[in-house]
């Protein structure tokens, strides 16, 4: 809950150039996709 307190208030600009500029953005997200994914399979 700290880190919400933290990037709260960020923009979406920053947000999208983190993930155009980092070359392992895309890689992450979709790795965290299919655990979120997972996970509510798992749950039903």
């Amino acid at each position: 809950m700290h880190i919400l307190g933290v990037v709260r208030h960020d923009t979406w600009q920053l947000f999208e150039d983190m993930h155009t500029y980092n070359p392992y953005a895309k890689q992450k997200r979709k790795a965290f996709i299919s655990a979120m994914t997972d996970i509510h399979e798992r749950l039903g």
